[in-house]
């Protein structure tokens, strides 16, 4: 399993940001690579949520899949 992030703890108008990537290959030289960005705010919805904010929580998971250094965060 992997990590967990405590969005239940979530207080009125917080919002956090979680960012992964990785790669599916099969048993052929091909392969899928795939970036996820997930935000979760707990305040109304409107269009503009999650436009220029500051998160209260920012979690980046991604790491180099080309075997360089990983980036500076």
């Amino acid at each position: 399993m992997g990590r967990v992030l405590p969005l239940a703890g979530l207080g009125p108008g917080q919002a956090v940001r979680y960012r992964a990537n990785f790669r599916w290959a099969g048993y052929s030289m091909t392969w899928t690579y795939c970036e996820w960005t997930v935000q979760v705010a707990r305040e109304p919805v409107r269009a503009d949520l999650f436009l220029g904010r500051a998160y209260d929580m920012e979690v980046d998971d991604r790491v180099s899949l080309y075997g360089k250094p990983a980036r500076p965060s």
